[in-house]
């Protein structure tokens, strides 16, 4: 299945995983059944070992089953997730869905096999599972199947728990077992490992009869696990470009605070030098460092505070964190969960983003004049905004589009240009508000209206835009008893505090966003349809990036200029070949995605041009396995480059393999890659 692993390669797997120890279960599995089974009616019997004892690393997982007093006679593991659970995994969490999309590339292949292939997590709860169906109903019987706990203190050894206890890949053979209800079965299993910590996230396990033990599945099992890994450091990469977008635009906002982004797992994605200085620290003392290395007291903080917008009051932090300076904690969403958090460091005397927030009032930051773009669909859309602007009705707006299209810069253009420009404009993310506090934020709330109020009470986001315009984004993350509500007020003009029982008259023109899911939601019932035709007086549908391919080179220009300037570093100028494959990529995040690309060129590129070897991997394979073949202008161009890409890399790592983990990609492309150069 893994042809080009190298004799090292294979050398070095076996030194791993002591496959030395394991010669006897490969080359003669009868014999070692009779042998271990001997030795385990013995162990099960006196708790002593024979001296016929099997390898020292199942002994050692033998005597701990006796000491934890597990059931040998076992035949059922224990179910602990539910259909539903399961569901909610694979779809939200990293493991879930890098796992899903790898396991179902194997699905088709292991179907006509003799083995199954499962996904579990640290905890050994398994997620998913595919291959042989007759051979998944018979593991169904010891619930040997998504649901179902096999952490190794419950069930003993296992190609589960066992390489989740001692973090690296470890087979379990037949009798091997400590249960009697596994021992039909061999089972290997491979951690797989953060990207980003190291710390071991899930495993995967190959199991199959017992007889049909071989070593290939073993290596096959670890390199399925590497494929995870690979992807969930895909997903990891475009977290931190989004984190980097918003620490690029808080740059821009905020100009002489210190800034500081933060991973979700504690990494400082980026920190600017006001925050260093602040800080006390160089930028080599912290870029791309865990938070709790460098400043564990200020990582617990931010840790128990990066769920929601936070002001961090002197007694509630470090004395020490940055002397008596302001402190301010806003969470960075990405499809409605936090990835991160942008850490806010402002001088003792200055207006602080949590004191100019509490209300949400801001004033506009871009108008019509900042909105670059020369494509007919954005032209009609701008268009159409510049009406809505100077509508004398001054009707609601709704903005809909893909995530990164830029519906916060059209609302922004849109009460810059209107008759409100000169009062606040309040930003509202849906997506953000906790469930149990949505309506107190959005309406706000009397003194003592619930417990954890404050003393004074506060107002909500609609009452601070009162003269001005608020902006709703994703508001379609609204609860569905909240939509009501906001029909309400929208009908009436009135608004309610929690704990009020009088109702005060407001001005407000809102604009919402929404994604293009919004129709779907209506009609399963997630958003109210009546509420959504009182939003879409004037809609305005935003196209995608891909869509305005001839805009790409203006705002990457654009972009680059910007990002140069902000760095405080020369111009870059983009070679030819490199525009053409930003021309045929197909920029799921949009312009967000490629604002962000341009900011990491500028601080990461040597010289002044930006080459094709300065393009991330995943846009070159991209671009090379998906849009290349329907492309006619560029495509030999392309070719050149992603050949030339590898051909250095296999060079400068001295072999396909490493070549391949450089890159982040897989060996068959790069075999592929080579062979059809070859053909030329």
């Amino acid at each position: 299945i893994h042809p080009e692993m190298t004799f090292d390669e294979s050398e070095a797997f076996s030194n791993m995983i002591s496959v030395q120890d394991a010669t006897q279960i490969f080359k003669d599995p009868n014999g070692a059944i009779h042998r271990i089974f001997g030795a385990w009616e013995w162990f099960v019997s006196t708790g002593k070992l024979s001296g016929d004892t099997p390898r020292p690393v199942i002994s050692d997982r033998w005597q701990r089953c006796r000491h934890r007093g597990i059931n040998h006679r076992t035949e059922r593991a224990p179910m602990q997730l539910t259909p539903d659970e399961i569901e909610a995994r694979l779809a939200k969490e990293d493991l879930g869905i890098a796992g899903k999309e790898i396991l179902k590339r194997f699905a088709a292949l292991t179907e006509a096999s003799s083995h199954v292939i499962m996904l579990a997590d640290s905890n050994g709860q398994i997620l998913e599972s595919v291959g042989n169906r007759p051979l998944r109903n018979q593991l169904n019987r010891i619930n040997f199947a998504p649901g179902a706990a096999w952490n190794e203190d419950i069930v003993g050894p296992n190609g589960i728990g066992t390489p989740l206890v001692l973090g690296r890949p470890e087979f379990v053979f037949g009798p091997e077992h400590y249960c009697s209800g596994w021992q039909p079965w061999v089972c290997y299993g491979s951690p797989i490992l953060n990207p980003e910590t190291r710390e071991v996230v899930g495993v995967i396990d190959i199991t199959e009869p017992v007889r049909s033990v071989r070593l290939e599945r073993f290596r096959l099992a670890t390199v399925i696990a590497q494929c995870v890994e690979q992807r969930l450091q895909l997903l990891m990469t475009r977290r931190q470009d989004l984190l980097r977008a918003s620490f690029c635009d808080a740059q821009r906002r905020w100009p002489g605070n210190g800034l500081v982004v933060i991973s979700d797992a504690g990494r400082i994605i980026e920190a600017n030098h006001p925050a260093l200085r602040y800080l006390g620290m160089a930028p080599n003392d912290v870029r791309d460092r865990l938070m709790n290395d460098v400043y564990p007291a200020l990582w617990d903080l931010v840790r128990g505070n990066q769920d929601r917008p936070t002001q961090l009051e002197p007694e509630t932090r470090p004395r020490s964190a940055c002397g008596s300076n302001k402190l301010y904690l806003e969470p960075v969403h990405q499809d409605g969960r936090p990835i991160g958090a942008l850490l806010t460091i402002a001088g003792p005397n200055a207006v602080s983003r949590g004191q100019r927030n509490s209300s949400g009032a801001s004033s506009a930051r871009f108008a019509f004049s900042n909105l670059l773009g020369e494509s007919p669909a954005f032209k009609r859309a701008i268009a159409l905004a510049r009406a809505a602007a100077s509508d004398p009705c001054e009707n609601t707006v709704l903005l809909t589009g893909m995530s990164g299209t830029g519906k916060e810069l059209i609302a922004h253009a849109i009460h810059a240009a209107g008759p409100r420009a000169s009062q606040p404009l309040v930003i509202l993310n849906c997506a953000a508000l906790p469930s149990e506090l949505a309506e107190s934020e959005v309406f706000g709330y009397t003194a003592g209206a619930f417990t954890g109020a404050r003393r004074e009470g506060a107002i909500g986001k609609y009452e601070a835009a009162d003269g001005g315009t608020l902006f709703m984004d994703e508001v379609d993350s609204l609860p569905l008893e909240l939509q009501a509500k906001l029909l309400r007020v929208l009908e009436s003009g009135e608004i309610n505090a929690i704990g009020s029982h009088e109702k005060k008259l407001v001005d407000v023109r809102v604009i919402a966003a929404a994604g293009k899911t919004l129709r779907d939601r209506i009609t399963a019932g997630a958003f109210r349809p009546d509420l959504f035709h009182r939003l879409s007086v004037i809609e305005i549908e935003l196209p995608t990036l891909c869509s305005r391919p001839d805009d790409i080179e203006l705002l990457a220009k654009h972009f680059l200029k910007l990002a140069c300037r902000d760095a405080g570093r020369d111009p870059l100028q983009i070679q030819v070949e490199v525009m053409n494959v930003l021309r045929l990529y197909t920029w799921p995040g949009n312009i967000r995605e490629l604002r962000n690309l341009c900011a990491r060129w500028a601080l990461v590129v040597q010289g002044n041009d930006i080459q094709s070897s300065d393009l991330p991997t995943h846009i070159l394979e991209t671009v090379s396995d998906a849009a290349l073949p329907e492309a006619r202008n560029g495509r030999r161009e392309l070719h050149e480059i992603v050949d030339k890409l590898i051909l250095k890399a296999i060079e400068d790592h001295g072999g396909v393999a490493k070549a391949a983990r450089e890159l982040g990609i897989n060996r068959t492309t790069i075999y592929r890659r080579l062979k059809q150069r070859s053909r030329h």
